[in-house]
């Protein structure tokens, strides 16, 4: 979804899609925006476990990353 938006960069992770994905529509922005929100809350046990690997700060810096360009592109 980032990827999509002025200002964001392609994500390239083995875990991605095979195929590319579809051009999806403004409005998942914010949607996309909210997740992301989620996931980096303090209720959320993802950031807790990424919080306590070796790569966790890297991790939160590039989810921010995504959040800073759909922030940009949803407003």
């Amino acid at each position: 979804m980032a990827a999509q938006c002025p200002g964001g960069g392609p994500v390239s992770t083995a875990y991605g899609p095979d195929e590319p994905l579809p051009v999806f529509g403004a409005g998942l922005r914010r949607t996309a925006l909210d997740a992301l929100g989620t996931v980096l809350g303090a209720d959320s046990e993802l950031a807790e476990l990424w919080d306590d690997a070796d790569q966790g700060a890297q991790w939160r810096r590039e989810v921010e990353r995504l959040r800073a360009v759909l922030h940009a592109a949803a407003a």
